[in-house]
């Protein structure tokens, strides 16, 4: 069974291979560093939360998709 930050993984990966439109926290994720520029938004996003829950869940999902990228 997959945690909440391997399925928000998950679904930005399948986004950025297929194509779709893809917006994170109010960012337009667009361009050929789709996942990198992803990545930096998380990674802002986690570093600009107040919340240790938040934080640890964003740290996660960065992991995840670090995991998924060096797997496939």
């Amino acid at each position: 069974m997959e945690s909440d930050s391997e399925q928000f993984a998950g679904t930005i990966l399948e986004a950025i291979s297929s194509g779709r439109d893809l917006y994170l926290y109010d960012h337009y994720i667009v361009g050929p560093n789709r996942l990198e520029c992803a990545r930096k938004v998380l990674t802002e996003q986690r570093n600009a939360c107040s919340d240790p829950a938040e934080a640890a869940f964003l740290t996660s999902v960065i992991h995840c998709l670090e995991n998924r990228i060096s797997e496939s």
